[in-house]
């Protein structure tokens, strides 16, 4: 018989995985032994052939516990570790690992120690990991935040498409990236002032050499600060705030939209956008007749599409994806040119479900090609296809549509909370036709097969 695994035992006629706590595992794992069944009967594998493959796992899953625990990435350790690192910031310290202090200032590594018999005693452990530092990681490396916030959101995010859940999780390891990149991966509360100087300095910089706005910056300290401060609060530490007063000013610049005027003499001037491929351009179309978002168009389905209805609509519901905001969910008359592109595409248009950015790549390649005069060098902007979702609310107010029907047809929030009072039954399909057919290009015939 093969000699036996060091760690398989057997016992009342099973065997089992028996393995001592090692000395230096006794800090962060308290058992004195490691017992498990492997659920194999002795009788039924007397050689230990199955029950020594059964250990063999079990015991390199205990190893994999054990690097964790070193690591802070395991539950119980992050938990003692979290206490830790509340400790140190009470007495007004970040958390490190004994390493990490270990090469900090002299004038800090003596002022820990001061803390001893200042409130902090060398008894108590948790004292003693927050100060002089620990074998791991007390909460989340910057590189773990996406990842960490993704988890605790899980349920408020879990409404998102595919491709919103990609775009989600892309607006939070970019900045992160960028952040790693100027100053390292570092434990979240082991960020330092100088270290959000750093970063500020690094953005500002690239600001002037690349002449960029400020917007990016201010999205990433933005984006930084709400996931610390996200995790800082599940785990009940106290939030640095350590890019508090670093922020970058929102840029002031309006979204700007087509003139109508444009709209009508260029954008839908028979053969203006000859060759463009037939679904951009249909998706074009329905953009401009509808005010409706692109994403809110490209992922229309069979069911939401309303062609034999009395007044031909289509329903932007949230099947499958998220919607911008509560009012979003709504019905809007197709009419015109809107309605010419939607009987071409009754079952709406999977070559662009769930990816209006490429939809609207394909298409402002043909909106820039009729604006020959614009000048980037000069400031100048090109105008996008969102810029015709403005253009339709300037076309509601030129008919001095109300308010309220303005949120209707275009699913916008109003104000600051984004709420509407749901009160009574809202506009009728036939108020919201009225409306629309103010409005509308009477240019559909003309134009309906002008793509190739």
């Amino acid at each position: 018989m093969p000699a036996k695994h060091p760690h398989l035992l057997a016992n009342d006629g099973w065997w089992h995985f028996y393995r001592r706590v090692p000395k230096r595992m006794a800090e962060l794992d308290k058992r004195h032994a490691v017992k498990k069944a492997t659920k194999i009967r002795v009788a039924d594998d007397p050689k230990a052939l199955k029950a020594t493959k059964a250990v063999i796992i079990l015991n390199d899953g205990l190893e994999a516990d054990w690097r964790d625990m070193i690591a802070g990435r395991n539950d119980a350790a992050r938990s003692h570790l979290r206490e830790a690192a509340k400790r140190a910031q009470q007495f007004g310290f970040g958390y490190h690992t004994a390493s990490e202090i270990a090469e900090r200032q002299l004038d800090e590594i003596l002022k820990r120690i001061d803390q001893f018999g200042n409130g902090a005693s060398i008894d108590e452990k948790v004292d003693r990991i927050a100060l002089v530092g620990g074998t791991g990681r007390a909460t989340v490396m910057l590189s773990q935040l996406p990842a960490e916030l993704q988890s605790l959101k899980a349920t408020e995010i879990r409404g998102k498409s595919p491709q919103q859940l990609k775009k989600w999780r892309a607006s939070r390891d970019a900045p992160v990236n960028r952040l790693t990149g100027v100053i390292g991966d570092k434990d979240m509360l082991a960020i330092t002032r100088d270290d959000a100087k750093a970063f500020r300095e690094w953005w500002s910089t690239r600001i002037t050499e690349e002449d960029l706005t400020e917007e990016g910056a201010r999205k990433d300290i933005n984006a930084l600060s709400a996931m610390i401060a996200e995790i800082c609060k599940r785990d009940q530490l106290t939030d640095p705030k350590i890019f508090s007063g670093l922020g970058f000013r929102r840029s002031k610049g309006k979204r700007i939209a087509f003139d109508i005027d444009f709209v009508r003499t260029v954008i839908l001037k028979p053969g203006a956008l000859d060759g463009m491929p037939q679904v951009a351009f249909d998706i074009l179309m329905v953009c401009i007749e509808t005010g409706a978002r692109v994403s809110e168009i490209v992922n229309l389905q069979r069911q939401h599409i309303k062609l034999m209805h009395n007044i031909p609509h289509i329903a932007i519901r949230d099947d499958g994806r998220e919607v911008k905001t509560k009012n979003a969910i709504r019905e809007v008359p197709l009419v015109g040119i809107a309605l010419e592109a939607m009987r071409r595409n009754p079952n709406g248009f999977p070559d662009y479900y769930d990816n209006a950015n490429e939809a609207s790549k394909a298409i402002n390649k043909w909106l820039k090609a009729l604006q020959p005069d614009v000048n980037e060098d000069d400031g100048d902007r090109f105008k996008t296809l969102h810029c015709l979702r403005h253009t339709f609310k300037d076309r509601l107010r030129a008919v001095r549509a109300e308010d309220e029907m303005k949120v209707a047809l275009m699913g916008h929030d109003t104000g600051s909370t984004g709420n509407t009072p749901d009160y009574g039954e809202g506009y009728s399909l036939q108020a919201k036709l009225a409306v629309v057919h103010q409005i509308a290009f009477p240019v559909a015939r003309l134009i309906a097969q002008a793509a190739a």
